[in-house]
């Protein structure tokens, strides 16, 4: 891979990209690659349900709590989980909000899925599929139809999911909206924002290094950013370029000025071996929420397996 630490530099000085988004791109002090990509996840809810409860976008976690009582007690449900692929949505959600250091260490191998903190995470989430708050997990309905029909109020996605949205002929801030998950802890400095990105590299041995130098520069232009994040409906991982959706452009600007800790996809983060431990414990969890201790542990024996040899 080229280095790309004199774009980064240039690029964060004009405003093009975060800063808080270099450490995901850097090995051994250097940059390498540039965003092709990014997505912020957060809550995407059904506005005709919202408005038809007076419920507004909550404020704290025990805004949203209160805001799936009212739902349960009225007959809807109030959010969408899977027991497939994504099955770590929850987990990462309640962990980064509540502990943001110790995912981290989880990510790392310096800290372990059996961690009282970890424990607490599942006992919360267990807490919350008890309530009755989810749909069944195994349901097969696309999760755009999910909120469309008003089957579940609300799903947590990237901001790609915005696609499935207008595909399905639905409006932003008339049909569906979008609203940063508050933290579960309070007392946490910043609010944790789950991100993903995907780079987008050059070659050191490239036919022709300056043009893919000059390339990726003008990747992270907003010009280029611009055309890229409209054809897409998502955001850009340059904070500078105007989004039509006025929520997501918030969001966008929001998260590239540092207002939020941006925390890595659990899908990104987790080595691939622990990762396949962890998807299949947590769809074992969301149909039997009681095994949630037998589940951490036998995550915990493929990362004890993995970060023996990897450390």
């Amino acid at each position: 891979m080229a280095e790309t630490t004199a774009i980064w530099q240039e690029a964060i000085k004009a405003g093009d990209l975060s800063q808080d988004l270099a450490p995901y791109y850097t090995i051994g002090g250097k940059q390498y690659c540039v965003p092709m990509n990014v997505a912020y996840w957060g809550m995407f809810y059904n506005k005709k349900i919202f408005d038809q409860y007076d419920l507004k976008p909550p404020q704290t976690w025990d805004d949203l709590v209160k805001t799936a009582e009212t739902l349960k007690q009225n007959g809807v449900k109030a959010f969408y989980h899977t027991s497939v692929l994504f099955s770590f949505v929850w987990f990462e959600q309640l962990m980064a909000g509540t502990d943001p250091d110790l995912y981290d260490r989880l990510s790392t191998g310096k800290a372990k899925y059996t961690d009282p903190g970890v424990v607490q995470v599942m006992e919360r989430w267990k807490q919350l599929i008890d309530a009755g708050y989810f749909i069944n997990p195994g349901d097969k309905t696309d999760p755009g139809d999910v909120l469309k029909t008003g089957k579940a109020a609300m799903v947590s996605f990237g901001t790609w999911f915005n696609t499935s949205m207008t595909t399905r002929s639905m409006k932003a801030g008339t049909h569906y909206d979008f609203f940063v998950i508050p933290n579960v802890n309070a007392a946490l400095p910043k609010t944790s924002m789950i991100f993903e990105s995907g780079p987008l590299c050059s070659l050191t041995k490239a036919a022709d290094p300056d043009a893919s130098m000059k390339y990726l520069k003008w990747w992270t232009g907003s010009e280029a950013q611009d055309k890229w994040a409209k054809s897409r409906g998502d955001v850009s991982a340059n904070p500078k370029v105007t989004i039509d959706d006025k929520v997501l452009g918030t969001v966008t600007k929001d998260a590239g000025s540092g207002k939020y800790r941006l925390v890595n996809r659990y899908f990104e983060a987790t080595p691939p071996p622990i990762l396949t431990a962890a998807l299949d414990g947590f769809s074992k969890f969301v149909t039997e929420p009681g095994s949630y201790k037998e589940v951490l542990e036998t995550i915990q024996k493929a990362a004890d397996e993995y970060w023996s040899t990897h450390q």
